[in-house]
């Protein structure tokens, strides 16, 4: 779907995420405002690789393998996705995910 001239791909109750194009920043918006919330990743290929951890640290939570509070493995798993999504700029939304 295109909003404001983005493609929206994602959305919640109150954001919704999108890009310009494949090579753009991905950006979290608030649904109603159209404001900038975070910055999610340098293109959509950081941003997609920065969610595989997601998706690895929720599995292994999951399975009960990484407690949803540790710290530690918290702070690795936030490290890996900010690298992968293009560094510091987009620690903030990472780090919403995870703690």
């Amino acid at each position: 779907m295109k909003k404001n001239g983005k493609y929206v791909f994602a959305g919640s109750s109150y954001s919704e995420l999108a890009f310009e194009n494949v090579n753009s920043e991905v950006i979290e918006y608030d649904r109603d405002e159209w404001s900038r919330l975070n910055f999610c990743g340098a293109n959509t290929g950081s941003f997609l690789i920065a969610m595989l951890t997601i998706f690895e640290m929720r599995s292994l939570r999951y399975q009960k393998l990484v407690d949803i509070d540790d710290e530690v493995a918290n702070e690795g798993f936030l490290d890996r996705c900010v690298l992968a999504a293009g560094g510091v700029k987009y620690k903030r939304f990472y780090k919403e995910i995870i703690f």
